[in-house]
């Protein structure tokens, strides 16, 4: 048996000529013939057919052939002839072929017919010899998305697709890259494309990815300041974006306090979503206008082309540049701050004891709070009357001439320590009475009394000065005897201690 050179699509076959195989040949090895079949360049072989394609010869063996049932070989053609056998009664007979004509009406006669008039040139044989083995090859897909080398995209799986096969092509932009435009991005299937770039069987034109315009940083000199209550003198340089800003420091002016309590603020910058725009982005012909431009909530990208440069929408498929510039999807803001609010006052018209009173922390305080740390208390050789001196202060809220403003409660009142006093018996005094006259320290002389030891005597000793009545007099009760007369202190405005 000849064992004919193996033919199909996609076949690269070697030394396959000439070769033949004896029918008692058990090992099928063809004599003469070193046959060997690949996949050719563009084709991959079909693992679903369970053949590899390799460089081993290939062996030719002698197998039983399917030949295709008919009712009758007559009228057949040559190729169908041969390959075709007639069934009557459950017999089949293999058909015959000759090319000038098998029988009076037919190039092809069923073996062992009455009909045939010609010995037959060949005859369908229902065993043949073949090489086995043989790859079945598909056209491989070309990878049209590279090796990930340009265009910042990650490139997997794409290397050994073939027309109809498993494929596991995946492209992505590459980390910290974004899709800008250009063929989709993520799984890929192969197939024909009729774009010039990527004609033929590919997974068609590549994602473009890139970087987006880098936001600006909140500036300086554009700091909000609406009401003015900011000091902004020693915020003097730009804020990036996501970080707090050591060459900003904010303060109050003067007279007014955070409504947190801190004394100095450092900005902040941050980023926030870009507005949506009612702009389309095909329609903006300046690139500066574009790259800050956004088409509802998505940004704008200019494109320089070979003469002129171009406005498209991110995504578009037009996109093939990965160096376009994109406007950002964010913009810098500072951040807002805490309101100043005015510091707590002390009372504009102040007593003559104020200057009395030791006032510390009560710079920094806020109206309608408490304030730890704030205090007044007398200071040194002064004592209070009235309001009790020491502990925390509390601003309170009231209305100055129609404008809320905080005002701290009234101060203790701080006055001299006086030194303890001492009675001296009377000689020459005049009694000291409510309507105005300088108090005097003493008794207030009475000629009824006789007093004894009442010369130097302080408020602790309650048994220095005594009194009984004078010669001439006597006591209402009858009794004469000595009798003690306290040293009091008295601060309050009044008669003085009288003797009756």
């Amino acid at each position: 048996f000849e064992c004919p050179a193996p033919q199909g699509v996609g076949l690269k076959v070697e030394r396959c000529g000439g070769c033949s195989v004896r029918e008692d040949d058990e090992e099928g090895v063809a004599e003469n013939c070193a046959c060997t079949v690949q996949c050719d360049d563009g084709y991959l072989p079909d693992i679903s057919a369970g053949v590899s394609s390799s460089s081993a010869t290939k062996m030719c063996k002698i197998g039983d052939k399917k030949l295709t049932d008919v009712k009758s070989c007559i009228g057949l053609k040559r190729d169908e002839c041969v390959n075709s056998q007639e069934l009557k009664d459950s017999t089949a007979s293999p058909c015959c072929y000759h090319a000038d004509g098998i029988s009076p009406n037919s190039n092809c006669a069923a073996k062992g017919s009455d009909s045939i008039t010609r010995v037959p040139q060949e005859c369908a044989v229902p065993r043949q010899a073949s090489f086995e083995s043989l790859p079945v090859c598909k056209r491989r897909c070309h990878n049209s998305l590279g090796d990930g080398s340009y265009g910042n995209i990650d490139v997997n799986g794409c290397e050994n697709c073939y027309e109809d096969g498993p494929c596991t092509c995946h492209v992505e932009c590459k980390f910290g890259y974004e899709y800008l435009g250009g063929g989709p991005s993520g799984k890929r299937t192969c197939e024909e494309h009729e774009d010039e770039a990527y004609k033929g069987l590919s997974f068609g034109e590549p994602p473009v990815c890139g970087r987006l315009q880098d936001p600006d940083p909140c500036a300086a000199g554009e700091f909000p300041n609406p009401d003015g209550l900011f000091d902004l003198t020693a915020c003097k340089e730009d804020c990036e974006p996501g970080e707090s800003c050591i060459g900003c420091k904010i303060r109050c002016i003067e007279g007014y306090v955070w409504d947190g309590g801190s004394d100095e603020l450092e900005g902040t910058c941050r980023l926030e979503d870009r507005p949506p725009s009612s702009s389309i982005c095909a329609e903006i012909q300046d690139e500066f206008a574009c790259i800050v431009g956004m088409q509802g909530s998505m940004p704008c990208c200019w494109q320089h082309g070979q003469l002129d440069g171009k406005c498209y929408l991110l995504g578009a498929a037009e996109i093939n540049d990965p160096n376009v510039k994109c406007a950002s999807k964010q913009i810098p803001k500072w951040m807002p701050m805490p309101q100043c609010v005015r510091a707590c006052q002390e009372p504009e018209e102040k007593p003559d004891w104020y200057q009395n009173v030791d006032i510390q922390g009560c710079s920094k305080c806020i109206p309608g709070q408490d304030c730890p740390g704030c205090s007044a208390t007398c200071k040194p050789d002064f004592e209070t009357y009235g309001v009790p001196a020491g502990g925390m202060r509390r601003c309170e809220t009231k209305e100055i001439n129609g404008v809320p403003a905080g005002v701290f409660p009234d101060v203790p009142v701080c006055l001299p320590v006086e030194p303890v006093p001492k009675c001296f018996a009377p000689i020459t005094a005049e009694v000291w009475h409510r309507q105005g006259k300088a108090a005097m320290k003493g008794l207030a002389p009475h000629a009824s009394l006789k007093i004894d030891g009442c010369e130097g005597c302080t408020p602790e000793d309650e048994a220095c000065c005594k009194m009984s009545c004078a010669d001439g007099y006597q006591h209402q009760s009858g009794d004469g005897q000595l009798v003690p007369v306290a040293c009091m202190e008295h601060h309050q405005r009044g008669e003085h201690l009288r003797l009756d």
